[in-house]
């Protein structure tokens, strides 16, 4: 892979603002080479009627880190990635939050498509799910057309 684009953690988190991720309490905390790592609240936004985790909470947490970790992985002045498919697998109740969500590479093509994996666990480090995030690389010229 090659070395990540230049972003702060403050940089990332403004994208999501005004964003179902905003809405769910979502903030990147930490930035590695190729991975990003992000929590979210486990409260009222993020609860189902039942009181437990909602999938899709949990799918909205994975498409988020995914997408930022392939977005810092790709010259964001020639390209856009877009997400193809996701893919949550609820393992585990959680506990207590904050729920936290690791997305590191399985497959990276710069110029074609990249696969995500996220690992997902709450505040006891319990792994509560894992996700599979694929993404389409595409030139910006395209959407310009």
């Amino acid at each position: 892979m090659n070395p990540r684009q230049s972003a702060s953690i403050e940089e990332l988190n403004s994208h999501s603002e005004n964003s179902a991720a905003h809405n769910c309490g979502i903030r990147v905390e930490n930035i590695g080479e190729d991975w990003v790592e992000a929590t979210m609240p486990f409260d009222a936004r993020t609860r189902g009627l039942d009181g437990s985790l909602r999938l899709g909470a949990l799918a909205i947490l994975a498409e988020t880190v995914g997408s930022l970790a392939a977005a810092i992985s790709v010259d964001r002045k020639r390209f856009v990635c877009l997400g193809q498919t996701i893919e949550v697998i609820h393992l585990n109740a959680a506990s207590a939050g904050p729920i936290k969500a690791k997305a590191s590479p399985l497959m990276i093509e710069e110029s074609e498509r990249q696969i995500w994996q996220i690992a997902i666990s709450d505040a006891s480090a319990v792994p509560i799910a894992y996700a599979k995030l694929s993404v389409m690389i595409l030139p910006k010229t395209v959407l310009d057309a």
